[in-house]
């Protein structure tokens, strides 16, 4: 029996979700470079890499963002799956819709407040590299927003249990 295929045309919100992997490997993957040639830099040739380590930093703090986004499309967030297994068949669901609300409330404060943040920080710059504060700040409200749309999405069956060409049994 030949393998199932998903064959299904790919809408806005998959190449949302593919821009963003794209965009949390490349990010980690800078990461890591920048990590490894600092520590060549410093430690073989005796000489520090002045911006390397505020840039590992911003981009250490995207790729938490952009991954959390991530984790709420595949529904990998940290749930109450314990407390799912004892409760009642007939109130699981309740209790899944529980953790999704509480998520989007999380979130919603963060992007209320990342929002706020980047705002508040367009003067004020890195003392490294000098760029503007809120380009680092602006991965807040990005992940927060990434989330609640795909926590949202995920009750309509947009989620990638829901994409997938082999579902569970």
């Amino acid at each position: 029996m030949p393998p199932r295929t998903n064959t299904r045309k790919r809408s806005a919100l998959d190449w949302l979700r593919l821009a963003v992997e794209a965009a949390t490997v490349t990010l980690f993957s800078t990461y890591c470079a920048i990590v490894l040639a600092q520590v060549f830099f410093r430690y073989v040739l005796n000489d520090s890499l002045i911006w390397s380590e505020e840039t590992v930093r911003f981009e250490q703090f995207w790729v938490t963002m952009l991954a959390t986004g991530l984790c709420a499309y595949r529904r990998a967030h940290i749930r109450l799956e314990g407390f799912e297994a004892v409760v009642p068949r007939r109130y699981r669901r309740s209790v899944e819709v529980f953790g999704d609300l509480v998520t989007i409330g999380c979130c919603g404060f963060l992007l209320w407040y990342g929002v706020e943040l980047v705002l508040a920080s367009r003067g004020t710059f890195s003392p490294a590299m000098q760029i503007s504060m809120s380009w680092p700040y602006a991965a807040m409200p990005v992940g927060a927003a990434l989330t609640i749309l795909w926590t949202v999405l995920a009750w309509f069956g947009h989620s990638e249990e829901a994409h997938r060409a082999d579902p569970p049994p």
